[in-house]
């Protein structure tokens, strides 16, 4: 059947350059892509850079409660109630998505695209012609 050899191999494949500097360079335009969404939404793009500061801001700008989802995110440790909370964190994250292609004036398609292909549909979002219309959420 499977032993211990074939998902050492698996890992070695997540170990070669390639994959590491791919990674990077992903990581990396993601993170422009953030900066730009967040000066087009009139905050600050440096806020996309600092870990949780950056989801805090994004609830912020889509309009949504961040101690409800900071919530889901202890109560994940605690046992039988991390069902829920990972049921609420799912949620947040699809509605984060639909919210956000509706700020900028996209349909349906648009958040297919960033459930699907998100970092490519970031990019775009980032530096299209779009306009951040928060009464559209």
């Amino acid at each position: 059947m499977y032993d211990i050899s074939d998902v050492l191999k698996n890992l070695d494949a997540i170990n070669t350059p390639g994959y590491k500097i791919s990674s990077l360079v992903i990581m990396i335009l993601s993170l422009v892509a953030m900066w730009k969404i967040f000066e087009k939404a009139g905050e600050q793009g440096w806020k996309a850079i600092i870990p949780l500061y950056n989801i805090y801001t994004l609830f912020k700008i889509l309009k949504f409660n961040f101690w409800i989802f900071l919530a889901a995110c202890i109560c994940i440790v605690i046992p039988f109630v991390n069902i829920v909370a990972l049921f609420a964190i799912i949620y947040y994250a699809f509605a984060m998505m639909y919210r956000l292609s509706k700020a900028f004036g996209h349909g349906f398609g648009f958040f297919l695209g960033l459930v699907f292909l998100g970092f490519i549909f970031e990019l775009i979002l980032a530096f299209n012609e779009d306009v951040y219309q928060p009464e559209n959420i």
